[in-house]
C-alpha cells in the first residue's frame, strides 16, 4: 500500500526575474514522492480497514468482514493442494504405497532407514548419476509427517476415497443388498478409531447380532480429519491478528466438512437400515404379532362380553324364576291361609257353641287368626295348620283353652321381640343422624386443638374437648371427629391450624395446564410391582435394545403389563439411581472434605 505526497514552494519574492540564469536545482522540489506503510503505521491502517479499536485487538465476527484490498492480499496466501511429482505422496516416497493407512510405525521407520540408506547425499559420490538433494528431503519430510500421529492423521484423510452410498435403485433383491452395501461398510471402516468394527454379516446372522452392527454405526467414531485442506497457511501469517483471522477461517471450512461427513455416515446407515431384508423380515414380523396380539385382545374381549351377557341372560332367568316362584309361593301360602282361617274360625265357633267354651271369643280368635299382625304369612300358616290339628278331634274344654293361651302368649312374646328390635333400630339411626351442624373455622380450629391437647385414651376426653368448643355437645365433637376420620378432605380441613387457614385464604395462581396433567398423572397410579415383576422387568430391558420400535411392547408382553406400567417404572427406576448417584458422590465428597 503507498501513498504519494505532494511539496509545494514558498512564493517568490516581488523583485524576482523569470528570465534570469537559473542558480541551480532546487533538490527534485516541486515534485512527488512514493510513501509506503511500515511498522506501527500498517498495523493501525490495518485495525481501521478491520473495523478494530486502535487501542486493542478486538477479536470477534466483525473481523471477518474486511477491505477488500486486504482480502485480495489473504486470497492469494490460500494453500495450493496440487502434489508435485517430487513426492508430496508420503508413502510413495518412502515406498509403502500399497499399505498406505494400514502401514505400522515399525513399517514406516524401517522404510525411512531402508530410503535413508539408499538416497543420502553422502552415498552418491560413486555413481553417475547422482540424486538431487530435494529427493533426500522429500523423504525427510515424509517421515516427519507419518512419524507424527496428528499429522499423520491429517495426511492419511487427503488420500482418494470413494464417498459414494448405494441407492435404493440399486438393490433389486436381497443378494444386492449385501453386493452393494457389504464393501461400502467395509471402505468405510478405514476411518473407525477402534480396530475391532462388525461387518454387515450374511442373511443368516442372528437378528441382535444386526442390531449390534447398526447401533455401531450409528455410533460411529470417525478419525477423519479436514484440516490438511485447510484454505489458509498458518505459517504465512505476517501479523497474529491474519493469524487469527485464518484460524477462523479454517475452523469454519472444517467444521463445515465434519458436519457433512457425520451427515453421510449417518444417511449411509439409515438407507442400509431401511433396505436390510432382515431388518424388514423381522418389522414384517413384530407387525404380525402385534396384529395377533390385537386380534386375541379383540376375540378375548368378545369371549369375555358374549359370557358375561350369557351369565346375565342366567341371571335374568334366574330371577325372573326366582320372582315367579315368590309369587306362586304367594299365591299358595295366601290360599292356604284363607283356608286355614275358614276353619279355624269354623272350629272355634263349634268348640264356644257346643261345649260351652266361653274362652274362644270372636276378639282372641281374630287376634290368632290374623297372628296379631307380627307373624309372617308363611310362619302364620304354619302356626295355624298347628293349631287347628291341635284343636281337631276329641278336645275337652280346657285342653282347647291351653292350646288358645299358648299361641295367645307366643304372639305376645313375638311381639315385645320385635318391638324391642324396631326400638333398637330406631336408636341406632337416631344416634347415626345426629346432627353435626355448621362448623365456623375457629371451631374447626379448637376441635384440632383439643384433639392434639387430649389423645386418644385420656380420661373424660370428650367432656375435656367439648369445654374447649363450648357451643357443640359431646355428641356433635363425637360425630364430627368420627366424619373427619371417615374423609381425608374433612381430616385435613380438621387438622390445619389458624396459620394454615390463612395461607389457604391467599390468593394463589390458577394451575396450568403442565400442573394439572402432573396430578392428573401423580393420581393414576397403578398395582404395586412384585419381586417377579421386577425381575422380569429387568431381563426384558436387557434383552431388548433401546432402538427396537417394539421394544416397550415386548417388555410389556414379557413382564405381563401394560406398556404404560413399564414405562412409568422404567422412569421411576431411573430417578431413584440418580438420587442414589447424587448422595453417593455426596457423602464421599463430604467424607474426602472431612479427613482433609
Amino acid at each position: 500500500m503507498s501513498m504519494r505526497h505532494t511539496r509545494l514552494l514558498t512564493p517568490p519574492p516581488a523583485d524576482w526575474d523569470a528570465d534570469a540564469e537559473d542558480i541551480g536545482e532546487l533538490s527534485g522540489f516541486p515534485g512527488q514522492r512514493k510513501v509506503e506503510f511500515a511498522g506501527q503505521a500498517y498495523f493501525q491502517y490495518v485495525q481501521r480497514k478491520l473495523g478494530m479499536s486502535t487501542g486493542e485487538v478486538e477479536e470477534d465476527a466483525e473481523a471477518d468482514e474486511v477491505d477488500e484490498s486486504v482480502k485480495e492480499k489473504y486470497e492469494a496466501k490460500k494453500r495450493k493442494r496440487e502434489r508435485s511429482a517430487l513426492g508430496d505422496d508420503h508413502y510413495e516416497v518412502l515406498g509403502l504405497g500399497e499399505l498406505r493407512f494400514q502401514a505400522t510405525a515399525k513399517n514406516i521407520k524401517d522404510a525411512y532407514r531402508k530410503m535413508v540408506l539408499k538416497h543420502h547425499p553422502d552415498k552418491q559420490s560413486g555413481r553417475e548419476e547422482e540424486i538431487e538433494d530435494e529427493t533426500f528431503k522429500a523423504i525427510k519430510r515424509a517421515y516427519e509427517v507419518l512419524s507424527d500421529p496428528e499429522r499423520r492423521r491429517a495426511f492419511d484423510s487427503t488420500d482418494p476415497f470413494d464417498d459414494s452410498i448405494p441407492s435404493r435403485s440399486d438393490i433389486t433383491s436381497d443378494a444386492a443388498f449385501y453386493e452393494h452395501f457389504g464393501p461400502c461398510f467395509v471402505r468405510n471402516s478405514k476411518w473407525c478409531k477402534t480396530s475391532k468394527v462388525p461387518k454387515l454379516g450374511t442373511p443368516k446372522t442372528p437378528y441382535n447380532e444386526v442390531q449390534q452392527f447398526y447401533r455401531f454405526w450409528r455410533q460411529f467414531q470417525t478419525w477423519r480429519d479436514f484440516s490438511e485442506d485447510a484454505e489458509y497457511d498458518l505459517e504465512e501469517a505476517e501479523s497474529r491478528e491474519e493469524k487469527r483471522w485464518m484460524q477462523r477461517q479454517n475452523k469454519k471450512q472444517t467444521d463445515k466438512k465434519m458436519r457433512e461427513e457425520r451427515a453421510r455416515l449417518n444417511r449411509l446407515v439409515d438407507t442400509a437400515y431401511a433396505l436390510d431384508p432382515r431388518v424388514i423380515a423381522h418389522n414384517e414380523k413384530a407387525e404380525n404379532r402385534r396384529k395377533e396380539r390385537i386380534e386375541k385382545k379383540k376375540k378375548e374381549k368378545a369371549d369375555a362380553a358374549a359370557e358375561e351377557a350369557a351369565e346375565e341372560e342366567a341371571r335374568k332367568k334366574e330371577v325372573e324364576a326366582k320372582e315367579q316362584a315368590e309369587v306362586a309361593e304367594k299365591e299358595r301360602v295366601k290360599k292356604s291361609l284363607r283356608k286355614y282361617k275358614t276353619k279355624v274360625r269354623q272350629r272355634c265357633e263349634e268348640l264356644r257353641n257346643d261345649h260351652g267354651c266361653k274362652f274362644f271369643t270372636d276378639e282372641r280368635v281374630e287376634k290368632v287368626v290374623s297372628g296379631d299382625n307380627v307373624l309372617k304369612p308363611s310362619v302364620l300358616e304354619g302356626r295355624l295348620s298347628a293349631f287347628f290339628e291341635g284343636l281337631s278331634g276329641e278336645v275337652d274344654e280346657k285342653r282347647a283353652a291351653e292350646l288358645f293361651k299358648e299361641e295367645l302368649m307366643f304372639l305376645k312374646t313375638t311381639r315385645e321381640e320385635l318391638e324391642k328390635k324396631t326400638e333398637s333400630m330406631m336408636a341406632t339411626k337416631k344416634k347415626k343422624d345426629v346432627k353435626i351442624g355448621d362448623w365456623s373455622a375457629d371451631e374447626l380450629s379448637l376441635l384440632a386443638k383439643g384433639l392434639r391437647k387430649f389423645p386418644a385414651g385420656t380420661r373424660n376426653r370428650w367432656e375435656l374437648v367439648q369445654q374447649l368448643v363450648p357451643n357443640k355437645s359431646v355428641e356433635e365433637i363425637i360425630a364430627k371427629t368420627s366424619e373427619a376420620k371417615a374423609s381425608s378432605a374433612a381430616s385435613a380441613d380438621l387438622s390445619k391450624d389458624a396459620f394454615a387457614r390463612w395461607q389457604s385464604k391467599k390468593k394463589t395462581p390458577m394451575a396450568t395446564t403442565d400442573t394439572i396433567s402432573t396430578r392428573t398423572n401423580t393420581l393414576d397410579r397403578t398395582q404395586p410391582w412384585t419381586a417377579d415383576e421386577q425381575v422380569s422387568f429387568e431381563k426384558a430391558l436387557i434383552e431388548f435394545y433401546p432402538d427396537d420400535p417394539e421394544r416397550w411392547e415386548k417388555i410389556a408382553e414379557a413382564v405381563d403389563r401394560t406398556r404404560n406400567d413399564c414405562v412409568r417404572r422404567f422412569r421411576y427406576l431411573h430417578a431413584v439411581l440418580a438420587k442414589e448417584a447424587s448422595s453417593a458422590s455426596a457423602s464421599a465428597s463430604a467424607s474426602s472434605t472431612s479427613s482433609s
